[in-house]
């Protein structure tokens, strides 16, 4: 398992999220996110999965509350 890509892939994508600015943007990244699930997806455990997912969320929806 390559931790450290995975890590970063993720990084990567919550740094994307946090820097959209529209809506628009905000649905692509979900598309980043999902991308990313089916990249590593067999090398990360389901409950890893469903961590970074359940993160995923609550930071998408923290965003979506703040963009315009």
């Amino acid at each position: 398992m390559d931790i450290i890509n995975i890590q970063k892939d993720y990084a990567w994508v919550l740094k994307v999220l946090e820097t959209s600015i529209t809506k628009q943007h905000v649905k692509v990244c979900e598309n980043l996110f999902e991308n990313f699930v089916k990249k590593w997806s067999s090398d990360i455990s389901d409950v890893r999965i469903m961590t970074f997912s359940s993160n995923f969320q609550k930071l998408k929806s923290k965003k979506n509350l703040e963009v315009r």
